[in-house]
């Protein structure tokens, strides 16, 4: 193309003309593009069920491997110097003969300047 068909605007058939070449050009593409995205939807589909089923397997393994795990070990015995029944335990924020100093009144912070 030389300098003076670039610069110059297209003329109202040239724009017809070149809109019916693409319209043409679609309407023939069309089927093809829609039996792709058929295709590639197909494709993920399978690739959605493959990746199901392997975390099904990968679970059904991890809970037979911890039902293994279970009945190969011997119960565990409480920590040496525990009690087996705690009910007996009072709670923990239960002050009663502790010797737990209590702060008096409010604290103030000092100002810095």
């Amino acid at each position: 193309m030389s300098e003076e068909e670039k610069s110059t605007p297209p003329t109202q058939e040239e724009l017809e003309k070149r809109s019916k070449e693409l319209t043409a050009f679609y309407k023939k593409e069309l089927p093809l593009l829609r039996l792709r995205s058929e295709y590639e939807e197909l494709l993920t589909k399978i690739d959605v069920s493959k990746m199901t089923r392997i975390e099904i397997m990968m679970a059904k393994a991890q809970m037979m491997e911890d039902q293994e795990g279970r009945q190969n070990q011997p119960p565990q015995a409480p920590p040496q110097g525990t009690p087996e029944n705690t009910e007996h335990i009072r709670p923990i924020n239960s002050d009663k003969g502790l010797n737990v100093k209590k702060p008096k009144g409010k604290r103030e912070l000092k100002k810095v300047k």
